[in-house]
């Protein structure tokens, strides 16, 4: 005869506010009074800099560096320490300007298409509600 372990569950499920849990200890637990700014800033910077300058018939399709300049502006190593937010945000800034604008009119290859807006925000939807990116290994959809 199995036990019926409902109540025990039950108990062990239940978290009051107070309670802390396991994402609580992570220091990239959304905050909104710690990364609100940051997310507006660094949207900002897609719409402004990736998303309609990088698709304009007057912006470059790339700005070609060296590779040894590009290693030297982003960092050849990750740091040992966490970056500052103003840093983050100069490296996406570095990372969008140096980057191939595979949605530019003038990028031809069979691969690539012009940047879909709606697209582009509903992966920024699913990604927000869902950030899991796995797959179950063997299963055939």
């Amino acid at each position: 005869m199995q036990k019926d372990n409902t109540s025990n569950v039950e108990s062990h499920c239940k978290l009051s506010s107070e309670t802390p849990t396991l994402i609580d200890r992570f220091p990239t637990k959304p905050s909104q009074e710690h990364h609100e700014q940051f997310m507006r800033q660094v949207i900002d910077v897609l719409l402004k800099e990736a998303v309609f300058q990088g698709t304009s018939n007057d912006s470059l399709v790339i700005e070609w560096m060296e590779p040894e300049s590009l290693m030297a502006l982003l960092g050849e190593e990750l740091p040992k320490n966490p970056e500052s937010d103003e840093n983050l945000i100069k490296l996406i800034k570095n990372v969008v300007r140096y980057s191939v604008k595979t949605g530019h009119p003038h990028f031809i290859n069979q691969l690539f298409s012009s940047l879909d807006p709606y697209g582009l925000v509903a992966q920024w939807v699913t990604d927000s509600l869902n950030p899991s990116v796995y797959t179950i290994p063997g299963r055939q959809w």
